[in-house]
């Protein structure tokens, strides 16, 4: 009588078990962005300096989750 109420006890387990098994979750990636950035083009301000400009602008961008791919002579190509 106890082995009939523990297989009863165990199935009714296994049910509730196989009841709220995790859904699998698919995760589909993004699409890669990319952004250009023509260094002939940036104004520079009257009291700054060309690198202190760059330099402001690229951590702006690195915040935003931005990273340098490449650096092509009056270019740079970021991504996220």
């Amino acid at each position: 009588m106890l082995t009939a109420c523990l297989m009863a006890t165990n199935a009714q387990a296994q049910q509730a078990a196989a009841a709220t098994a995790p859904v699998p979750v698919v995760i589909t990636p993004s699409a890669t962005q990319y952004k250009v950035i023509d260094l002939t083009k940036i104004s520079l301000p009257a009291n700054g300096t060309e690198a202190a400009v760059l330099e402001r602008l690229l951590n702006e961008l690195s915040a935003q989750g931005w990273q340098v791919v490449a650096p092509t002579g009056n270019l740079i190509i970021l991504k996220r």
